[in-house]
């Protein structure tokens, strides 16, 4: 399991949690809620609150760098093996695990053979995980 998956799944946990804890799982409290010219049950606003400060603090925090050590799954160093090699400095290397200073490289390489062949296979950030 990835840590994208362990971080999805904690995520949907604590989401049912909270959806049990303030009632949401009980239809009589949500149309409650939803009718405003009749009895209206204001609990469920404190729901509503707490997303909305949530999601302030997580937009305020600089969250992409976290993100992104998510969803490429970088060490700090690329775990390569060498396949064929010349006596001069040319080598060909298989890579096993992708490190965080050759991810650059590779979508920089990415976009030169872009620009060269004319195909639509440009690596970015979010989708070198296919490949890696």
């Amino acid at each position: 399991m990835t840590k994208i998956n362990v971080v999805a799944l904690f995520s949907g946990i604590l989401f049912s949690i909270g959806l049990g804890i303030s009632g949401m799982t009980k239809p009589q409290k949500v149309i409650g809620f939803l009718d405003i010219l009749g009895e209206w049950d204001m609990s469920l606003i404190f729901v509503m609150v707490g997303g909305i400060i949530t999601y302030l603090i997580f937009n305020y925090i600089n969250y992409d760098v976290f993100m992104e050590q998510l969803s490429i799954n970088i060490t700090s160093k690329s775990d390569v093996k060498v396949i064929a090699s010349s006596a001069y400095d040319f080598r060909i290397e298989l890579i096993l695990k992708l490190g965080k200073d050759d991810a650059n490289e590779i979508i920089s390489i990415s976009k030169d053979l872009d620009n060269i062949f004319d195909n639509n296979m440009l690596l970015t950030k979010e989708n070198i995980t296919k490949y890696f």
